[in-house]
């Protein structure tokens, strides 16, 4: 008799999320019931405070109201839905006229190396933009990949580790490096060093050197593992139209567009929060109106320059297809939504019962108490944040409760405040990269989905995390050999500052 060819049985992301959601209420009820709580430290008015954090039940009665009446209200306020959306419509009249085919025919003779060296550095700089990075790039790198021949799921995938693994670092600093220095320097302040204060540069040259990792040795990890596992593709033949003179008149009408909004964002700029202290806060700040703007103006920019090329080179014909044009790279995306209308049920619980919050105090209250120093604090410390990370994507919630503790552990261990929030931002971006209540690890994998017609296999969460895990293993061992190298030898930081006090 011949053997049947079964299919081995993959478990969906929304399925996934079902069982996560469910085995986050069953933990919820018995770590409640055992009474598991730990304290979380807090300044309040200048004093060190530690509040008591304890687990809540998601079984109990306000528990199951929670769950029931917060699920639509939870989605609704998930802050990427309504800018993947804007995005998808900029990447949608790029590509419809034609302009992202003619950008990137002269690039579809490199090799995969060079091109996955360009997109990490890209990637790489974008994080000054903090979360936008993944709103402009992964609806986009999927087209770009796909009109250069290369496998648009090995863009995407290629991008989120790059934006994820790149967000501690950036190019000589972030906005995320600022609004965390904040947190640093309040804590230095409070109980060890009142005199000190963060410069968003002082970590200027191991952060240049750490950029430099993720590009050249991303490229290179990510060639021997990742490409081999995508199939290039065959460019498909279709009838949008090249046109070097709807170029020119579209560089130029991007070209104003560029100058218009540097005029506003320029020191006194209109979109600028003014009140901010320093420049970098000014333009990303919470309150600046330029990061608030900053999606609307890139589809507006899209819209115009769209509209430009398409119309000269015939590939829009009428105001019907420029219609048509802005909502085309929808196709097979409605699962991205479903997904993060899951995601938003898995986050809420997370959040209610406070498993994250507890699990993550706990341990930063362990290496509170650590008696090492040196490399050893810096390897338990770096390891711990990924975990933490894991259960607790957002950098700020993180650093905001880490930092009261472990910056003076670390300068009473010599260890100073700014090369402390580095080792946290780095093991941070490792930890994200791989935490399925990531809101963008979720949204990757609906766009992985969007281009997965050509494969039968589903795209899983399980399988995602296996595909990428090596890649960020192997960066986050190089990151530690690195840091605590760069410890021991003493070299600068950045411009006078050190590793050391």
């Amino acid at each position: 008799m011949k053997k049947r060819n079964r299919t081995p049985k993959v478990l969906g992301p929304i399925f996934v999320m079902g069982i996560i959601v469910l085995g986050l209420m069953i933990l919820s009820f018995i770590l409640s019931v055992i009474g598991i709580e730990s304290e979380e430290a807090v300044i309040n008015f200048g004093h060190l405070e530690m509040s008591l954090v304890s687990i809540k039940n998601a079984f109990s009665i306000d528990g199951i109201k929670y769950i029931l009446s917060n699920s639509i209200t939870n989605f609704r306020l998930l802050e990427p839905l309504a800018l993947i959306i804007v995005s998808l419509i900029a990447t949608s009249i790029a590509e419809r006229s034609g302009l992202i085919k003619h950008m990137t025919m002269p690039f579809r003779q490199l090799k995969t190396s060079v091109i996955t060296f360009f997109t990490l550095f890209i990637c790489a700089a974008m994080t000054f933009f903090g979360d936008y990075a993944f709103i402009i790039v992964l609806p986009l790198i999927g087209v770009v990949y796909r009109y250069l021949g290369r496998n648009p799921m090995l863009g995407i995938i290629t991008a989120f580790i790059g934006i994820t693994c790149g967000y501690g670092t950036g190019i000589i600093y972030n906005y995320n490096t600022y609004i965390l220095g904040t947190l640093t320097e309040l804590s230095a302040t409070i109980e060890v060093d009142p005199t000190f204060s963060y410069d968003v540069l002082s970590c200027m040259y191991i952060m240049i050197v750490s950029t430099l990792i993720i590009i050249f040795l991303g490229t290179a990890i990510i060639n021997k593992y990742l490409v081999p596992k995508f199939k290039r593709v065959q460019i498909e033949e279709d009838e949008i139209n090249i046109s070097n003179k709807a170029l020119w008149v579209t560089n130029a009408a991007t070209l104003v567009i560029l100058i218009a909004t540097v005029l506003m964002i320029l020191p006194g700029g209109v979109l600028l929060d003014n009140s901010q202290t320093t420049y970098v806060a000014k333009l990303m700040s919470d309150t600046a109106p330029f990061k608030e703007a900053l999606m609307f103006i890139i589809l507006v920019a899209m819209m115009i320059c769209g509209g430009i090329y398409g119309f000269i080179s015939k590939n829009i014909k009428n105001r019907l297809e420029y219609n048509i044009g802005l909502y085309k790279s929808f196709e097979n995306c409605g699962y991205i939504f479903v997904l993060m209308f899951f995601a938003s049920i898995m986050f809420g619980v997370l959040e209610y019962t406070n498993i994250g919050t507890v699990i993550s105090a706990i341990l930063i209250n362990i290496v509170s108490s650590l008696q090492f120093s040196g490399g050893l604090l810096i390897i338990v410390f770096f390891v711990f944040t990924i975990l933490i990370s894991i259960l607790i994507p957002s950098t700020y919630t993180k650093w905001n409760m880490a930092s009261p503790l472990v910056v003076p552990l670390f300068m009473r261990a010599n260890i100073s405040p700014e090369f402390t929030q580095f080792i946290f931002s780095i093991a941070d971006g490792i930890g994200k990269a791989i935490s399925p209540f990531f809101i963008y690890f979720i949204i990757m994998l609906g766009f992985l989905q969007k281009y997965n017609d050509g494969d039968k296999k589903e795209i899983t969460i399980v399988g995602t995390i296996k595909l990428i895990l090596p890649t960020v293993l192997l960066l986050a061992v190089v990151w530690l050999v690195l840091i605590v190298s760069w410890n021991i030898i003493g070299i600068p930081l950045g411009i006078n500052t050190y590793a050391t006090m």
